[in-house]
C-alpha cells in the first residue's frame, strides 16, 4: 500500500520538509510516480521510528545511521540505546 507524502504529512504530522531531510539521508524510501511522491507503508512505520530519534530522543545523524544499521523491524526505541553503547566510535 501506497500513500501520497502530502497525505503521510497530515497523517503523521512530520513535515514534508523533515520526509524529504531523510530520503537524503537514505533512512527512507519513497517512489514516484506519474510526478507524485509516495510512501510505501513500511517506510510510514520506519518513518515514524526515525522522527522519533531526531525529535524525542536528539539523536544525530551519525547516531540514526547507527541505529538502523544494526536494528530492524519491528523497531524498537528499548533497544537504542543498547545499539548506540555497543557502536559507539
Amino acid at each position: 500500500m501506497f500513500q501520497s507524502v502530502e497525505i503521510v504529512v497530515q497523517k503523521t504530522g512530520i513535515s514534508e520538509d523533515s520526509i524529504d531531510e531523510y530520503v537524503s539521508h537514505g533512512w527512507i524510501e519513497t517512489v514516484t510516480r506519474q510526478g507524485t511522491t509516495f510512501l510505501p507503508a513500511h517506510q510510514q512505520y520506519r518513518l515514524k521510528f526515525v522522527h522519533h530519534l531526531r525529535t524525542k530522543m536528539g539523536l544525530s545523524e551519525r547516531e540514526v545511521t547507527t541505529v538502523l544499521r544494526f536494528d530492524s523491524p519491528p523497531y524498537s526505541l528499548a533497544n537504542v540505546p543498547s545499539i548506540l553503547a555497543k557502536h559507539r566510535r
